[in-house]
């Protein structure tokens, strides 16, 4: 299967007078794609810029504002000594593309929590329909590394209407040599 989707889907009744529904569909889906095509420059870099995973929000109403100001993913597995990562918007009508214009947030690296840490500088809305892409840059040293272990997202660093709209079990992201298709070859 190249595909893992782990999909959320639930209604949610609010009251602000009147009574209405909104619907949330959160959807993680690993990637893990090597957006650097140059081998030359994966090898005198050390590193390689992977598109590890999009996660689709999709709001079915737009009754309630969303906005998410944090996104915490722990890393469970062998310590790792630091990560770089980068959170992308992906524009809806085209292919993704790591271009400044749709840079959201860079993350800080907290070693001894092992977790990457994006803390927006201001709220970022989440319209209708938002798809965001998480791109590491991942050294050739911290491969095996990867291969035995996941990150998990810190449900208290989404929005409160997507935390209640998730059943119990975690979300997960774990690298997978079967989808990667070589990825740090």
């Amino acid at each position: 299967m190249k595909q893992i989707i782990v999909s959320f889907f639930v209604c949610i009744l609010i009251s602000w007078g009147n009574s209405f529904c909104t619907e949330v569909l959160f959807t993680l889906t690993p990637e893990w794609k090597n957006l650097e095509s140059n081998r030359v420059l994966r090898e005198r870099y050390g590193s390689t810029w992977i598109l590890a995973c999009t996660i689709e929000i999709k709001k079915i109403t737009t009754h309630q504002s969303l906005f998410l100001e944090k996104l915490l993913l722990s890393w469970r597995g062998t310590p790792l000594e630091h990560l770089t990562a980068s959170l992308y918007k992906k524009p809806i009508d085209r292919d993704f593309m790591p271009l400044q214009e749709n840079l959201i947030c860079e993350s800080c690296w907290h070693e001894k929590a092992q977790q990457i840490i994006f803390k927006l500088n201001q709220p970022f809305a989440l319209e209708t329909h938002t798809i965001l892409c998480l791109v590491l840059t991942v050294p050739q040293t911290m491969v095996p590394s990867l291969e035995k272990g996941y990150f998990e997202v810190e449900r208290s660093s989404l929005p409160l209407l997507i935390q209640q709209s998730l059943p119990s079990n975690p979300l997960t992201l774990a690298y997978s040599p079967a989808i990667s298709n070589g990825l740090f070859s």
